[in-house]
């Protein structure tokens, strides 16, 4: 008899016979990735979580760096996981901010945030975040409500807000959601802009800026998120963005296809200019200078 479930979409999956998309090998971020430099890194984190380095200024974006249990290893959100992180809480060297998207538990993750916010690192995110975790043992010191249309700047770099669309959470516990509740992030450098997204639905908002040289990529394929079509749509709109894909291969979660269902080639076979995709495991370095991949 066959072994059925239904995911998130209320879609069948064959438990014995799913083949999950596994992520390149992890490579583990050193401390040497916190260094002044003079160009701008992205490490994708797994899931949905970045370290960038902007010449020297150190930025999280909706980390998860820890774990529940090490065998199997299962991280604090409860997934199995298929890839090791590269980086653990007690790792992160220094921080000069930490930006949140929404206040889904593998974004702004309590476990993590609890940790690096004793060590006074400035947060940001929308109030709903700020809601959460502080419900969650936060303390609530340090943290910046932002609201989409906004500008900051922390040391040499500017950080313009961008609006976000992710009701999932409509369908799983009937919470409201309100266009606030999630937001993006351009993390303008010297060396051009990077757009996080987060876990957005395409919008109009998402298509018309600006000096995007480096686009990290949602490829799930689940509805709440960019999904497949909204992700090409999105990489061929900033047509000469370097593009890194994230939110597949990480996690063992046949029914959560926001972390398992993506693919990286079955978005990247509709962008064009496919060779500017950057297809790496979780802390592998992408670096750009002066606009251009090095």
């Amino acid at each position: 008899m066959a072994n059925y479930i239904r995911d998130m979409m209320n879609e069948l999956v064959d438990l014995d016979n799913r083949v999950p998309v596994v992520a390149p090998p992890t490579e583990a971020i050193s401390a040497s990735a916190f260094e002044k430099q003079d160009f701008t890194t992205l490490y994708w984190l797994g899931g949905g979580g970045f370290l960038l380095n902007a010449r020297g200024t150190i930025i999280l974006i909706d980390p998860i760096l820890e774990l529940k249990s090490e065998t199997p290893m299962v991280d604090a959100a409860g997934h199995i996981m298929l890839r090791p992180f590269p980086l653990y809480t007690k790792d992160v060297v220094r921080c000069d901010m930490i930006l949140f998207t929404h206040d889904d538990a593998d974004h702004a993750n309590p476990e993590t945030i609890n940790q690096l916010a004793d060590r006074d690192i400035p947060l940001m995110g929308s109030a709903r975040v700020f809601e959460t975790l502080v419900k969650q043992g936060m303390k609530p010191y340090n943290y910046t409500v932002c609201h989409a249309g906004e500008k900051y700047e922390v040391n040499d770099i500017k950080i313009e807000i961008t609006p976000g669309d992710h009701p999932w959470h409509c369908i799983d516990d009937g919470k409201r959601f309100y266009p606030e509740d999630c937001v993006g992030f351009i993390v303008r450098t010297g060396d051009g802009g990077v757009y996080f997204t987060g876990d957005t639905r395409l919008m109009q908002e998402n298509l018309y800026y600006e000096d995007i040289v480096l686009l990290p990529l949602d490829v799930s394929r689940c509805i709440f998120h960019l999904s497949r079509p909204g992700a090409a749509l999105l990489a061929n709109k900033y047509a000469d963005a370097y593009l890194v894909p994230y939110h597949y291969g990480m996690f063992d979660a046949p029914d959560c296809p926001a972390q398992e269902g993506g693919d990286p080639e079955l978005v990247l076979i509709n962008v064009n200019n496919r060779e500017r995709a950057q297809v790496v495991g979780p802390g592998h370095p992408v670096s750009i200078h002066d606009r251009k991949l090095i």
